[in-house]
């Protein structure tokens, strides 16, 4: 019993030094230089060398739309459609994201948009932002609009 113990004690301490050895490097070169294309780069470093890497801090910006007009009445859908085409599309031409909403709003539930908007961080975009908002408040007669900004990186 004693010597299969001590077979199987030294195949372990192999095993161990062997590892500890690819860890560490090899005598002589380290590990990447005797296994050409192992812990060379990461993915992330090989994109950026290659200059393909588009990561930038932007900012996102989500409006909150009520859809309810005084005295119950919807907003229709073409009334919203002509907003985003004629009022937001022409400041915001690089892209918005429009989302179907149920919220609510001082005890009031009514259907609603999040309008996302990600954008390179510029006062223009900004006044844009604000025109908006106030174009819609007061085309549309609400009390207000919810706006929520968020600094993210962004990748396209």
């Amino acid at each position: 019993m004693k010597k299969i113990a001590s077979k199987n004690s030294k195949g372990l301490l192999l095993v161990v030094v062997l590892g500890i050895v690819l860890l560490i490097g090899i005598p002589g070169g380290t590990l990447a230089q005797t296994f050409p294309g192992i812990l060379t780069q990461s993915p992330t470093q090989e994109l950026e060398k290659a200059g393909e890497s588009t990561k930038q801090i932007m900012l996102k910006d989500e409006l909150y739309f009520g859809l309810k007009k005084p005295r119950g009445r919807n907003i229709k859908r073409g009334e919203w459609s002509d907003f985003i085409d004629e009022f937001v599309a022409p400041r915001f031409p690089e892209g918005l994201t429009e989302l179907d909403t149920k919220g609510q709003y001082m005890g009031i539930k009514e259907p609603g948009k999040i309008l996302v908007l990600v954008h390179k961080e510029s006062s223009e975009d900004e006044k844009s932002i604000n025109e908006i908002i106030d174009y819609y408040k007061k085309q549309f007669q609400q009390e207000s609009v919810l706006h929520v900004t968020y600094k993210v990186e962004a990748e396209f």
